[in-house]
């Protein structure tokens, strides 16, 4: 495995404020407010629709940006959420953003996950796995130039990817049997295949048991009459 993959390694076990420290250091703070602290104070008072996006993005180097209070109240970046809780503008502050890979990022949500109620903060982490999967394990390049920047920042071998998927989702869910016996991707594809065949069987056998089931009540109550 990559050096770059041994830093992941390490990353998955530590605690949420520790990778955010790790991340600071890595790429600092955020550039700007993730709003317009103006705007935000007039889309809570309800004078605006929404409130202006600053400029923080560094996407043109392959890096996404992260509230760092995510782990509190989740969606911090919808209108909706702003408003229902009158969340201030304190959480939007570039202080309160961090940057990260495409890799760090999947780390960053499975230890919320794992970690902090699910309910209360949502969960982002589905994206940046269908991402990992598409693009590294599928081979399914982006498109886009800001994703291709992500794409290459990020780069893992299909091993090294489908290695720390499997590392993040049984963080998330131990009981995934899925990952837990496969040690590759192609075992991976090959239990679903199985699993898949199993299931299918045993939904013939139940239907076929469903419809003998009605079939001897209609005849019941037929032969009853």
């Amino acid at each position: 495995m990559s050096v770059k993959f041994d830093d992941y390694i390490i990353l998955n076990n530590m605690d949420y404020d520790n990778v955010i420290q790790f991340l600071k250091k890595k790429y600092g703070v955020g550039k700007d407010d993730y709003f317009s602290q103006n705007s935000y104070e007039r889309f809570l008072r309800e004078e605006i629709k929404k409130p202006t996006k600053g400029n923080y993005q560094r996407t043109n180097e392959g890096v996404y940006c992260h509230h760092v209070n995510k782990n509190m109240y989740g969606q911090l970046s919808k209108a909706y959420r702003i408003k229902d809780e009158n969340l201030e503008f304190e959480h939007q502050k570039k202080e309160n953003l961090v940057y990260c890979d495409l890799i760090e990022y999947a780390i960053l949500h499975s230890i919320i996950d794992s970690t902090y109620n699910r309910e209360t903060v949502g969960s982002g982490i589905i994206y940046m796995e269908t991402d990992i999967r598409m693009w590294y394990l599928e081979g399914k390049k982006p498109q886009l130039n800001w994703e291709k920047q992500c794409y290459d920042r990020a780069y893992l071998s299909k091993d090294g990817a489908f290695q720390i998927l499997k590392i993040i989702e049984l963080k998330i869910n131990p009981n995934n049997r899925a990952y837990s016996t496969s040690k590759s991707y192609e075992d991976f594809l090959h239990y679903f295949a199985k699993e898949k065949m199993v299931n299918d069987e045993k939904y013939i056998i139940l239907k076929k048991r469903i419809v003998e089931n009605i079939q001897s009540e209609i005849e019941k109550i037929i032969f009853s009459a």
